[in-house]
């Protein structure tokens, strides 16, 4: 009963909007009235009509729990009815609540479904509005593709006419180009026309053996330059001085190596050593992370050579200028100028104290009494001016000898 009679509460309104409609119908409307008039024979004093016969049912249930409730209250608590009236009041209360959660559903889904409504009217104007969009973005198309359909014909002869253009200019150019470069190349042959007495084999010769003595001459340059390249590296590859060896030990104490094998180098990066020279460690590894290559200061210059090549240097080694004091610093005299063949161009010196420096970048010498420098390398002044007094000029002394380099290429070495 408790569904049933929820279903009918639930269900009223939708019954009243149906009654609406037949009572605009006469033969619906003379129906009702002969079931009414048969119902009002048994209850004369109050007839019903169909609208509040059908009311009724829907308020009876909430006037019945007010009811159940004023009853209850005017009875007494040890009254043998009190408690079926609570149960009564109960069957009823939970009808009522029954039929409250059946209208609070109905009126969700009702919600939901004009909710549902109103995004599918939004969903429509916005399907009419992308298909006007798409209307006029479709009208676009056609006409550009009309314009282009009648402008490209005039464009590519246009185009064919400036290509046209361009590569007559370019021959024409490239015809003038080519008869002044034949004239500047090969100025000695006539420009004739060729006819049956021109010696055109005769001309071939002369014109092979112009171009065969120009390639000549080019390899013969190139050869020069290669030869006086090793020269130049050969100058370099010295043995190391004692000056050297012991700027090394201050430098790099606990970092000293000795070179086990002559190191020729494989690349412009790497040094060219002898077996016996020092050097000092600066990074166990080249710029790529590979540890079989380390970076090194060999006292001339800086670069890489191969780990295989040195071994840890001992103290036991028997090289007496590691051991030496800052004090007692070799004496450059003018012996060393008269052992070295450079004796008639140098001045004569008197026996100094030499003072060590750093030069600060590299120069290239460009006289026969200057000496080349690399950056970082250690300089040995003998005289801070030249033969004529300019001080701007030192003599100076270095691993590859003795000559003169510019002062301000210079800096003192405070690590000495």
């Amino acid at each position: 009963m408790k569904d049933t009679y929820a279903q009918y509460c639930t269900k009223y309104d939708d019954v009243s909007t149906l009654l609406e409609q037949y009572n605009a119908c006469p033969d619906i409307r003379f129906y009702f009235n002969q079931g009414l008039d048969e119902i009002a024979k048994h209850r004369p004093e109050k007839p019903f009509t169909v609208d509040a016969f059908l009311e009724t049912p829907v308020q009876r249930p909430t006037r019945y729990r007010l009811l159940l409730l004023d009853i209850i209250a005017s009875t007494e608590k040890l009254h043998p009815d009190i408690q079926p009236l609570k149960e009564a009041f109960s069957a009823v209360d939970e009808l009522c609540n029954h039929i409250n959660e059946r209208k609070r559903r109905k009126d969700i889904e009702l919600e939901d479904a004009i909710k549902e409504f109103a995004n599918n009217v939004d969903n429509v104007v916005s399907s009419l509005k992308a298909a006007g969009e798409l209307d006029i973005t479709k009208r676009d198309f056609y006409a550009l593709n009309d314009q282009l359909k009648e402008e490209l014909p005039k464009f590519n002869h246009l185009v064919y006419y400036l290509f046209r253009d361009c590569v007559s200019e370019f021959t024409r150019l490239y015809r003038i180009y080519s008869q002044e470069s034949y004239g500047f190349i090969f100025p000695s042959i006539e420009k004739t026309t060729l006819s049956g007495s021109t010696d055109v084999v005769g001309q071939f010769d002369k014109a092979y053996d112009l171009v065969e003595s120009l390639v000549t001459e080019l390899t013969s340059t190139r050869q020069t330059r290669k030869s006086s390249s090793k020269k130049s590296n050969a100058r370099i590859q010295q043995t190391q001085t004692p000056d050297v060896r012991e700027l090394l030990c201050t430098k790099y104490p606990s970092k000293l190596y000795v070179v086990a094998a002559n190191h020729h180098p494989s690349d412009t990066m790497e040094l060219a050593l002898h077996q016996g020279d020092l050097i000092g460690v600066i990074q166990q590894k080249d710029p790529m992370g590979n540890d079989s290559r380390w970076y090194v200061d060999s006292g001339a210059g800086m670069g890489f050579i191969q780990r295989s090549h040195i071994r840890p240097y001992s103290t036991r080694e028997g090289i007496s200028d590691s051991g030496v004091s800052q004090q007692l610093r070799p004496t450059l005299i003018v012996q060393h100028l008269q052992q070295s063949p450079q004796t008639q161009q140098t001045p004569q010196l008197q026996p100094l104290q030499a003072e060590v420096f750093k030069s600060r970048c590299d120069y290239l010498s460009r006289t026969a009494p200057e000496l080349s420098l690399k950056a970082n390398q250690i300089v040995y002044i003998l005289e801070k001016h030249d033969k004529v007094g300019n001080r701007d000029w030192w003599y100076a002394q270095t691993s590859d000898g003795y000559g003169y380099v510019p002062a301000n290429y210079l800096s003192p070495s405070n690590e000495i």
